[in-house]
């Protein structure tokens, strides 16, 4: 138990420290178009995050980074239609906290899919 408290502290520190780097970028660059794409493009792709958890898991758990890579293609695919919808219904002028609540419905309902197929497969 102390062991998982100390890793638990360990990733909660680098993690708050991520967000509040994400945060306070987001706060600087706020006033600037051009800025704000280049940010949600880099975002948006999870290319940075992603590569850290690679990164984790290669390090800690070389065995799965296989299975790591081929679920992050999967996840990527359902970020890609959460974006489109997310997109979609903005263009619709569709209200913030409806379209975040239609969105998480979706993605509740994939992955109650997801989970379903998964206990019937195996």
């Amino acid at each position: 138990m102390d062991n998982l408290i100390k890793i638990f502290a360990k990733n909660f520190i680098y993690g708050g420290l991520l967000m509040a780097f994400i945060l306070t970028t987001i706060d600087v660059i706020k006033n600037s178009a051009n800025d704000i794409a280049i940010y949600a493009f880099i975002s948006g792709s999870f290319f940075i995050l992603n590569l850290i958890q690679y990164y984790y898991i290669n390090n800690n758990s070389n065995q799965n980074t296989t299975t790591f890579l081929l679920y992050s293609v999967i996840g990527g695919i359902v970020w890609v239609l959460y974006s489109f919808i997310l997109y979609y219904l903005h263009t619709k002028n569709i209200g913030v906290k409806l379209n975040i609540s239609i969105n998480s419905v979706i993605v509740i309902l994939i992955t109650l899919y997801v989970i379903y197929y998964k206990k019937i497969v195996n």
